[in-house]
């Protein structure tokens, strides 16, 4: 989709990417601003939810955020990629971590290897 190219012609997932894997505040943040600007084009881009779960989680676990604020909003991000594309490993992934590192539910974690293995 045509919105889906930022400026300088990079696309959301790379600039997602780029910004997530800086695992700077500011780089952190960055990344979800780019999650909510995807979303608000798209409210069914799964990709762009998975992101957002990606991005509230690590700001929860480095500390940038109280994990108490940032984990239910990575939680629920992670839930609506899953109700998008069920079958989206980013998603499942992000849950994962969220399950078994936030709530500490290694048997809900689990759930999300059949998916990763197809």
């Amino acid at each position: 989709m045509p919105w889906r190219k930022f400026p300088a012609g990079a696309s959301f997932p790379e600039l997602r990417r780029f910004h997530l894997n800086k695992r700077t505040e500011e780089g952190l943040k960055k990344g979800v601003a780019f999650c909510e600007q995807a979303i608000a084009f798209d409210s069914k881009y799964a990709l762009a939810y998975a992101g957002l779960a990606d991005g509230f989680a690590l700001l929860g676990f480095q500390g940038f955020l109280p994990p108490n604020e940032a984990m239910p909003q990575a939680q629920a991000a992670a839930e609506k990629a899953l109700a998008i594309d069920e079958a989206l490993a980013e998603a499942h992934t992000s849950l994962g971590c969220i399950r078994a590192i936030y709530c500490w539910n290694l048997r809900k974690a689990s759930m999300f290897r059949p998916t990763i293995s197809r």
